[in-house]
């Protein structure tokens, strides 16, 4: 399926999650992409918790956007 949820700042697509809501995870299975602001997360399984700062992503790659490549707003 398609699988898209947002959390606070961030917005996660897949093709299939669980949630595990006693430990607050998520898995994002199959073509997972995660955004906060300007910064992206690609991989095939994303694992993120929703009380912690710490994501497990395989394999993947992480896209930063610095505040020189960000478009200016006039």
């Amino acid at each position: 399926g398609n699988v898209k949820m947002w959390h606070d700042d961030i917005v996660a697509t897949c093709k299939r999650a669980i949630y595990l809501s006693k430990e607050g995870e998520v898995h994002l299975i199959g073509d997972a992409i995660l955004k906060r602001d300007d910064d992206t997360l690609r991989g095939d399984e994303i694992t993120f918790w929703l009380d912690k700062e710490l994501m497990i992503c395989t394999p993947g790659y992480l896209e930063v956007m610095s505040d020189s490549e960000a478009p200016k707003l006039r």
